[in-house]
């Protein structure tokens, strides 16, 4: 079953624990939510899966969510990301040349290491103020330079320097 207003949509029941994925240390995934009707103006479906950890308390009283890191909880996102877009494609219909991968921050590092990993499974990568891995090689560089990407960085960003999305974008267009 999926709740939305007939653009962005959360997937509140699957098989698959909705619980991981597109958001930065401390956000949820309600700001992709409401982040991509900016996005696009077209037919679209949003899936819009959360961090597992519990990092912080809002002073609202609301919880943000984290990614873990090493490779065991890499090979957990990478699992449960492809079982929940196997689930959402079946259910939509969609093409793999349809799919973006988008996160903020850390889900924007999870977007580049996906996307770039199996860039023949995805139309594209949209990272906001999202790190490129740090060690991750470029296996797939040929069939990768055709992925589209939408980076987008804060000039204040306290957390992940400007220097490094220049960097990211120094990689990726050369």
């Amino acid at each position: 079953m999926a709740q939305g207003d007939g653009s962005a949509v959360q997937v509140s029941s699957c098989q698959v624990q909705p619980k991981q994925a597109g958001d930065g240390q401390g956000s949820s995934e309600q700001q992709i939510l409401r982040l991509a009707p900016r996005l696009s103006r077209r037919n679209y479906i949003c899936l819009a899966l959360r961090g597992p950890n519990v990092a912080m308390r809002h002073n609202d009283g609301s919880l943000g969510y984290a990614w873990d890191e090493g490779t065991r909880a890499e090979a957990f996102a990478e699992e449960y990301v492809f079982q929940a877009i196997d689930q959402i494609t079946q259910t939509y219909n969609i093409h793999s040349q349809r799919i973006f991968l988008a996160g903020f921050c850390e889900g924007g590092a999870q977007a580049y290491r996906l996307g770039l990993a199996y860039p023949t499974k995805f139309a594209g990568i949209i990272a906001m103020n999202g790190q490129m891995p740090a060690n991750a090689p470029l296996l797939r560089w040929p069939e990768a330079r055709r992925l589209r990407v939408l980076m987008g960085h804060g000039i204040a960003n306290s957390v992940i320097p400007l220097t490094s999305a220049r960097s990211t974008h120094r990689l990726l267009y050369t």
